[in-house]
């Protein structure tokens, strides 16, 4: 289960809020301090990510709050769109298999086999989904302080002195 920090940025009527997520450190993330500070890459305000997520807790405008993500539900979503859409085509080609005495005669009806099996699966996929994306769906679990501000400080990490990237945008200190 995925966890990020980030700040309500406005309330919607059917019980979500708008969550503007920012990186916390700069760098890539993953990566140890010494290849960060080799490698160009600097987070700026752009680099904010804006999600709809449920708001359980009720939180407000200004507010930082504690995202919560199923990752198992990303697994779920792609298998979805992905395997159900392949099962057709392969049902597909085995009944154009059949159709066509093993696709020595009747090519039009073994393309045509192919296709509706495809779609079929393609169908079926979207259909599921839509069903289970739902689970997907981000969720404010608690509220970690209330009417945070959003200032230019905390917009833009600090770059450290020792990095070699001297491109970057953004009000860096050092």
């Amino acid at each position: 289960m995925a966890e990020y920090e980030g700040i309500v940025a406005a309330l919607k009527e059917n019980g979500e809020a708008e969550v503007v997520i920012r990186p916390g450190s700069a760098g890539i993330p993953g990566v140890s301090e010494e290849v960060s500070n080799k490698v160009c890459h600097c987070t700026t305000d752009s680099s904010a990510v804006t999600i709809a997520a449920e708001n359980e807790p009720g939180a407000h405008v200004g507010d930082q709050v504690l995202i919560h993500r199923e990752t198992g539900a990303l697994i779920k979503n792609v298998l979805a769109l992905t395997g159900f859409p392949a099962i057709g085509l392969i049902l597909g080609i085995i009944a154009a298999y059949g159709l066509t005495d093993g696709f020595s005669t009747g090519a039009a009806a073994g393309i045509i086999a192919i296709a509706v099996g495809l779609f079929i699966g393609i169908a079926v996929g979207v259909g599921i989904f839509r069903r289970i994306s739902g689970a997907s769906q981000a969720s404010i679990r608690r509220v970690i302080r209330t009417q945070a501000s959003i200032s230019q400080e905390t917009s833009c990490p600090v770059r450290k002195k020792d990095s070699l990237c001297d491109s970057c945008a953004g009000p860096f200190s050092s």
